[in-house]
């Protein structure tokens, strides 16, 4: 395991190919809620590290949540955000091939004490067939191309298929079913991953590259 160190990021490189765990208490998508996502990439923009032998890849992305469900879903506003993007190879049939890039966060067991208690004013009420929609920014790290050594687990710039994990709750693990009970009457709290359609995606940086800050 290697830790890279990037400006307001934390990312955990698994070299073995372990998936990694999720922060407790948030479950994963299942049938309970049918909650499809989709996205566009608005801007890229390109940095290199200090030791010059990894380029970091800033992407500006509109997510958009559609509630196919039967019930309201709430969603707290305050942490809906893209928590890990992940590439995948394209096959030789255009359609996914095995997974280029296996970078996650680390959030080292860490949580926000002082999430949004108030539900009209902290979280989304989303309808029954309504969207909920937000810009994030991700991150994507490849190793650069002109000189460097090629790095184990770490993708070169290329053609890939892009999906984002969205993150949906970085309180107090306890706290989610409690809230879910408090306000059942309203809608269904989510507070769990999920995984994006894929969006074909070229990491093409300039020659000429700004330092990361």
């Amino acid at each position: 395991m290697r830790i890279v160190f990037i400006p307001q990021f934390l990312l955990v490189s698994l070299l073995a190919g372990a998936s990694g765990s999720r922060p407790p208490g948030q479950e994963t998508k299942n049938s309970q809620f049918d909650l499809p996502v989709t996205f566009k990439v608005l801007s890229t923009s390109y940095c290199v590290g200090d030791d010059g032998q990894f380029i970091f890849t800033t992407l500006r992305v509109h997510v958009r949540i559609q509630n196919q469900t039967k019930r309201p879903v709430i969603l707290c506003q305050k942490y809906v955000t893209v928590w890990a993007p992940r590439l995948f190879h394209v096959g030789a049939d255009g359609k996914r091939g095995d997974v280029a890039d296996r970078t996650m966060p680390d959030t080292l067991g860490l949580f926000d004490p002082s999430y949004p208690k108030n539900l009209r004013s902290g979280y989304a009420i989303v309808q029954p067939g309504a969207p909920f929609e937000l810009d994030s920014d991700t991150m994507l790290s490849t190793w650069f191309p002109r000189g460097a050594t090629k790095s184990k687990g770490v993708p070169p710039p290329g053609s890939y298929l892009l999906q984002v994990t969205l993150r949906t709750w970085s309180g107090p693990p306890t706290e989610p079913s409690i809230l879910r009970e408090k306000w059942k009457s309203v809608g269904d709290l989510f507070t769990g991953f999920l995984d994006s359609d894929l969006v074909p995606i070229t990491i093409d940086p300039p020659e000429a590259l700004p330092p990361c800050k």
